[in-house]
């Protein structure tokens, strides 16, 4: 009975979201029959510190050259190691669209029912203040519209949103960001091996095409 509420009560979301005129859809995804609430005990929990700045520079990985992989590497296979990080310039748009230029950058998001069933298109649903979700932005473009987003990559799977991406939106007043992007988001800090990458597999950090 208990996920029968909880599906009913996601079936009228996406059915008033899909509705209306939105630049983003929603679906019955696997994660339909849960409430929220248990939803993000079970796939969200980020704690997130502060660390000091860095400076960021270059170019953008594109989701075409970096597709949805959520096969786990064995070691041999790594280029590059990770060795620390350090946090963005806080409440920096401007610093975080460099940094992304030049490499992925984990960011942490507030994470609300819409995200939960995310399916398509540029997300721009009401967001919590909860900061409480790591996801990687890995690049940013503008929509047909003229809508800026964020090209997010997530943690749920490739049979999630955009075949395990999400676009959110970017350029927002609010210096933090929508859904706190801007919050606490870091660079790892990488040292190189002496491995090459082998066909097929994820480019680390790879200098690229813009978007």
């Amino acid at each position: 009975m208990k996920q029968f509420k909880a599906f009913k009560h996601n079936l009228e979301i996406v059915h008033s979201t899909n509705k209306a005129n939105k630049p983003y859809k929603l679906e019955l995804n696997r994660f339909a029959g849960m409430h929220h609430a248990e939803f993000k005990s079970m796939y969200t929990g980020l704690k997130a510190a502060a660390r000091p700045t860095i400076k960021a520079a270059k170019k953008v990985i594109t989701m075409e050259e970096w597709p949805y992989d959520f096969k786990y590497r064995n070691e041999n296979d790594i280029v590059v190691k990770i060795r620390g990080f350090e946090q963005v310039p806080l409440n920096n748009e401007q610093a975080l669209l460099a940094s992304v230029a030049n490499q992925p950058v984990q960011v942490a998001v507030a994470v609300e029912e819409a995200f939960m069933m995310y399916q398509q298109g540029v997300m721009t649903a009401p967001c919590g203040k909860e900061i409480a979700h790591g996801v990687i932005a890995v690049g940013y473009d503008t929509a047909p519209d003229g809508t800026p987003y964020w090209i997010i990559k997530n943690s749920w799977g490739a049979d999630w949103g955009e075949k395990g991406y999400i676009r959110m939106l970017r350029g927002i007043p609010d210096k933090e960001g929508y859904c706190g992007m801007h919050v606490a988001s870091h660079i790892p800090l990488t040292e190189a091996c002496s491995k090459e990458l082998p066909p097929g597999g994820d480019p680390v950090i790879k200098s690229s095409r813009d978007l």
